[in-house]
């Protein structure tokens, strides 16, 4: 959202869009929270879909979950992609308990999209995937501290 001149909920092509009337509505945005990658927008029209936020207990380790998003517009489809996978810990890199690790695949365009249980309640939003070359990288910098320390 950074650097956006202006910010729209438009028709796209599944039923339960933010805007199913075809029409663009400006949006305005209410807060920014830089260090999750969130925001908060609102509109001056009233939307009859919404997402709704799971209430009660968080999700547990082996969670079934939902991810929906546009992942690789223009290369894959115009059309939203929905995969699923389960919670597979409670915490992310360096024990940060903000992330939860699933095992739904990401790509490029799933940033932002909500993470949902199986219930379609919001348990999450998608901030990150974890690179397979980051990866390495990082279990070679390992290596070298446990082998320079013996």
């Amino acid at each position: 959202m950074k650097g956006c001149g202006s910010i729209y909920a438009s028709k796209v092509s599944t039923p339960d869009a933010l805007a199913t009337d075809g029409e663009k509505h400006g949006l305005k945005v209410l807060g920014v929270d830089g260090r999750n990658d969130l925001a908060l927008l609102t509109s001056a029209k009233s939307f009859s879909k919404v997402a709704i936020f799971r209430d009660g207990r968080g999700v547990r380790t082996g969670e079934d979950i939902i991810v929906t998003g546009f992942p690789l517009q223009g290369l894959l489809t115009s059309d939203i992609n929905v995969t699923n996978g389960i919670v597979s810990a409670l915490a992310g890199p360096g024990d940060d308990r903000r992330i939860i690790q699933i095992t739904a695949p990401i790509q490029p365009g799933n940033s932002g999209g909500p993470v949902l249980d199986a219930s379609g309640h919001v348990v999450g939003v998608v901030v990150a995937r974890l690179e397979g070359n980051q990866m390495m990288r990082e279990l070679e910098v390992l290596k070298k501290q446990l082998f320079s320390k013996l």
